[in-house]
């Protein structure tokens, strides 16, 4: 029985859509499956021979389904950092991840998380403490998660103590899969003060260059971390086994800080803000006053929405220090507004992603150093910074 027999199963518009990939996992007729499209970012397929016209896959959206933030209004925020000096030194910022991690793991639980696998980056299931350092680290490309669900639903109904970690959307993902109303005592879950994802044309470019076989990092601390000013660092071996340092310097670090290369459904973001779906959001502490010595190991922002992950985390090996949330938002628009839909109409846009199509990473440059794409940028984020503004004076009262 073919798809022709029945009606088609509604999914998140290409707009909307974060693929975040529950849809894959919730169909049992393996009628989904993933693509990259021509702007290079994940699509969702539909094999019309496979599907039977269920509606697993319209009903396991969270974009169709769930009301963000919905059940979370407690809040307890930190500054924080792992007590052990070289994790500390591994991660991304502070470390704040990989302590709460490692504590999972020392109660015989189950770690889901983003890994770099040569030059993609996947969600990968982590069962012991020597494999936790592929965790470690910020990726800044979108992460592939087909088939994690049903894994993350397995462990918790073999009874294992659960970490999910990954963006808001991808949170959002794993609740809709298990089912709204669906609670798990032995599941905890992270996201990430997230900007959104950006189109992966450069990587594929990259890789067409055949000089590289693997991402080594997309930032480091090798100078150190700070809370301003801190600079970006693709690392990337290459096919003579070289480590060779990109810098910022390229499309792909230049493509994820410019909102013209985001998602689509980044450019709107429904799963951002102040109270989340997870048990706790975590992130750089940028803007933080502290002491030099502390700020160049790296520094955590943590912002805790559970009563159950407030008492669990301090049974981890890490530093708290109670801060208001403002503090934390005050430096990281990005935890409380992603809204820039206009962007998706910006002529710059459609010429940024026009010339990555073509592999010609120097015409990308120049188009985003024009004066087209700085006059919309600059006229966008004066319109957008008062409703910015706003949106922060009304989470305050």
């Amino acid at each position: 029985m073919t798809l022709s027999n029945h009606k088609i199963p509604q999914v998140a518009s290409k707009t909307a859509c974060t693929a975040c990939m529950a849809c894959i996992d919730s169909c049992n007729h393996n009628a989904l499956s993933y693509d990259i499209d021509k702007n290079g970012f994940f699509s969702i397929k539909v094999n019309t021979q496979q599907c039977i016209g269920c509606g697993a896959c319209t009903k396991h959206c969270p974009v169709l389904n769930v009301t963000p933030n919905e059940n979370k209004h407690y809040l307890e925020c930190f500054s924080a950092w792992s007590n052990d000096d070289k994790l500390r030194e591994r991660s991304a910022s502070g470390g704040g991840f990989i302590a709460i991690a490692m504590e999972i793991i020392k109660q015989g639980g189950i770690v889901y998380g983003a890994v770099i696998d040569g030059l993609a980056v996947k969600h990968k299931r982590i069962e012991y403490a020597d494999e936790l350092h592929l965790l470690q680290g910020s990726k800044y490309q979108p992460s592939i998660l087909a088939g994690i669900y049903k894994s993350v639903r397995s462990d918790l109904n073999a009874g294992r103590l659960v970490l999910f970690s990954g963006l808001g959307c991808q949170v959002a993902g794993l609740y809709s899969f298990l089912g709204k109303g669906k609670n798990y005592d032995n599941l905890f879950t992270i996201d990430t003060i997230c900007g959104g994802v950006s189109t992966m044309l450069p990587i594929i470019n990259l890789n067409r260059e055949n000089k590289y076989t693997s991402i080594i990092s997309f930032r480091d601390k090798e100078h150190g971390w700070q809370s301003r000013g801190f600079k970006y660092q693709l690392k990337m071996l290459a096919t003579d086994g070289q480590i060779v340092n990109l810098s910022d310097q390229n499309m792909v670090i230049r493509a994820f800080c410019n909102k013209i290369g985001k998602r689509d459904s980044c450019l709107d973001c429904s799963f951002s803000g102040i109270h989340r779906m997870s048990d706790c959001t975590i992130g750089d502490f940028w803007g933080i006053e502290i002491d030099e010595k502390e700020e160049r190991k790296g520094v955590s922002a943590l912002l805790v929405h559970s009563e159950r992950f407030s008492v669990f985390v301090r049974s981890c090996n890490i530093t708290l220090n109670r801060v208001d949330w403002e503090k934390i938002a005050t430096s990281n628009p990005c935890l409380y507004f992603n809204h820039f839909p206009i962007i998706r109409h910006f002529i710059s846009r459609k010429l940024f992603l026009r010339a990555l199509k073509k592999g010609k990473d120097k015409q990308a440059t120049m188009i985003l150093e024009s004066f087209i794409t700085k006059l919309e940028t600059k006229i966008y984020n004066c319109i957008q910074l008062k409703r910015k503004q706003n949106t922060l004076s009304k989470l305050v009262k």
